[in-house]
């Protein structure tokens, strides 16, 4: 595993490592629940055959687990690129934000 210090020199990213501290705040608040309710689209009645499969089982453990761990996941809205100066704009999200009521 790199270091957030090493990350940085082999083309990582630096911010995404910083943020892995603060995402893993709070992951003793999480609720489980929110992520055992049922996929809005099985809601919504739909019978397709991409719908009706069930959900694997996640322990409340592994959940546990990684919201410790502090998983970021990363978008890019804009890749960097000539006709933009190679400015890129990324969007950082904490994978069990939605499960610790985050906004």
């Amino acid at each position: 595993p790199k270091s957030s210090s090493s990350s940085s020199f082999m083309g990582g990213d630096p911010l995404s490592e910083h943020l892995k501290s603060a995402f893993a705040t709070d992951s003793d608040k999480m609720d489980i629940s929110l992520f055992q309710q049922t996929s809005p689209l099985h809601q919504l009645g739909s019978t397709s055959s991409a719908t009706t499969t069930t959900t694997p089982t996640v322990s409340t453990e592994t959940l546990q687990k990684v919201a410790k761990q502090g998983h970021v996941e990363t978008f890019a809205l804009v890749h960097p690129t000539l006709s933009n100066n190679y400015t890129g704009v990324h969007l950082y999200l904490d994978e069990v934000g939605q499960m610790k009521r985050l906004p």
